[in-house]
């Protein structure tokens, strides 16, 4: 099992490198990291989201998610 998972992720991760390749050869390197952050914090915004409604609104989980879904906590918590 540990095998599995150990070739999973290599292939995965390694796989990467050809296609980041193929891509500089095409598309200027700015571009390529503005889109990868712009999908990383939309992703990251998804997953603190759920994490706030799994938390409910208890503790920063809560918060975060909160803040990331426009709700409103009724309460000054420092968020700006």
């Amino acid at each position: 099992m540990d095998w599995i998972r150990l070739w999973t992720l290599s292939l995965l991760w390694g796989g990467s490198f050809p296609f980041s390749e193929l891509a500089l050869a095409r598309v200027p390197p700015r571009s390529i990291v503005g889109r990868r952050v712009a999908l990383a914090v939309a992703l990251l915004a998804l997953v603190v989201g759920a994490l706030g409604q799994i938390a409910g609104e208890s503790g920063l989980a809560g918060t975060v998610g909160a803040k990331v879904a426009g709700q409103d906590l009724g309460e000054d918590r420092g968020w700006r």
